[in-house]
C-alpha cells in the first residue's frame, strides 16, 4: 500500500473519530401539549423552544404563558392544532375529549398518552416523555433525581407513626380521595393514612357526618381554598387545629414539580408529630 494510501486512511479515520466526540444534539420537534403538568415537563427537559401549543392554564413556567393556547379540558381546537403541524402531541387521556383525540389520530400524528396511576412511576414517565420528545440524557437525569427523592421519602417518613388525615378536594359538595388516587401514595410515602382509602371511586363525594366520626387527625386541603378551610372551625373536631394547606400546583400536578409536593406534605404531617411528642 502505498503513502499515499496510509494518509488517506488515517484522514478518514480521523473525521469518524471526530464526528463520533461530537455531543449527540437532541432532535428538534413541534410538540403539543394537552395538560399543564406535561408543559412543565417538556420545559423541565430543555425542549420548551419545540412547544408549538399548549392546553389553557398551562401556567408554568411564565414562558408557558406566551405559547398558543389549541384548547381545554373539554374542547380542542382541531383545526389550529393541525395549522401549528405538530410532530408529537402529548396527551392525558383521562383530562383530553377522547373523541376529539380519535379525530386527531386520523391524521397520523404520533399521540404519545401520558397516565400515570402512581407516584412511584414518575421516574419512569419523565423517561417516556424524554423518548417522545428526543430528550432521553435529559429525561434520565431527571428521572434518576427524582427516584432518589422518592426513595429519601421512604426512607424517612413512610414508616413513622401513622397520622389519620381527611384529604379535601373540594368543599361543595365534599370530595375526597381513597386509595385509587395517586394521591393517597403521596399519604402513604409521608407516613398518613387516608380515612376514606377503602371508598370504591378514586374521589368520592363524602358527607360532613362521615368526616367526623372517621376522627381524623388533620385535614388537607390546597393553600387557595379559603372557604374549604373555613368550614371546619364550626365542628367540634380536634383536626380543625391541624390544617395542612398544601400548593396546589405542586401536590395535585402530576409534573416535574409533585416532589416538591410531597416534600411539603411530607414536612407538615412530621410537625404534627413533633407536637404529639413523638420520636422523629
Amino acid at each position: 500500500m502505498s503513502l499515499h494510501h496510509h494518509r488517506l486512511i488515517k484522514a478518514v479515520l480521523l473525521i469518524l473519530l471526530s464526528a463520533c466526540a461530537q455531543p449527540v444534539q437532541a432532535r428538534s420537534e413541534r410538540i403539543i401539549s394537552l395538560a399543564p403538568n406535561l408543559t412543565e415537563f417538556v420545559y423541565a427537559l430543555g425542549a420548551g423552544s419545540d412547544l408549538v401549543g399548549v392546553i389553557a392554564h398551562s401556567d408554568y413556567p411564565k414562558q408557558a404563558q406566551h405559547k398558543p393556547i389549541i384548547g381545554n379540558y373539554q374542547h380542542l381546537d382541531i383545526e389550529k392544532i393541525l395549522s401549528l403541524k405538530p410532530t408529537v402531541i402529548l396527551s392525558w387521556a383521562a383530562g383530553n375529549p377522547s373523541q376529539q383525540l380519535a379525530i386527531l389520530r386520523q391524521f397520523h400524528i404520533p399521540i404519545v398518552d401520558i397516565s400515570p396511576q402512581h407516584i412511584l412511576q414518575l421516574p419512569a414517565i419523565t423517561r417516556k416523555i424524554g423518548r417522545a420528545i428526543g430528550r432521553e440524557q435529559q429525561a434520565e437525569v431527571l428521572a434518576q433525581q427524582e427516584q432518589a427523592q422518592l426513595d429519601h421519602f421512604t426512607k424517612d417518613y413512610a414508616n413513622k407513626t401513622k397520622i389519620r388525615v381527611f384529604y379535601q378536594i373540594w368543599q361543595h359538595p365534599l370530595i375526597t380521595i381513597s386509595a385509587k388516587s395517586w394521591l393517597n401514595d403521596a399519604l402513604q410515602l409521608c407516613g398518613g393514612t387516608n380515612i376514606f382509602a377503602n371508598a370504591t371511586t378514586a374521589y368520592p363525594q363524602v358527607n360532613l357526618e362521615q368526616v367526623l366520626s372517621s376522627q381524623p387527625q388533620a385535614i388537607i386541603l390546597s393553600s387557595r381554598n379559603k372557604q374549604g378551610a373555613k368550614i371546619w372551625q364550626q365542628w367540634n373536631t380536634p383536626a380543625k387545629h391541624h390544617l395542612i394547606l398544601l400548593n396546589p400546583d405542586w401536590i395535585s400536578r402530576f409534573g416535574p414539580r409533585l416532589v416538591k409536593g410531597i416534600q411539603q406534605l411530607c414536612q407538615q404531617l412530621n410537625t404534627l408529630r413533633l407536637s404529639k411528642h413523638d420520636t422523629p
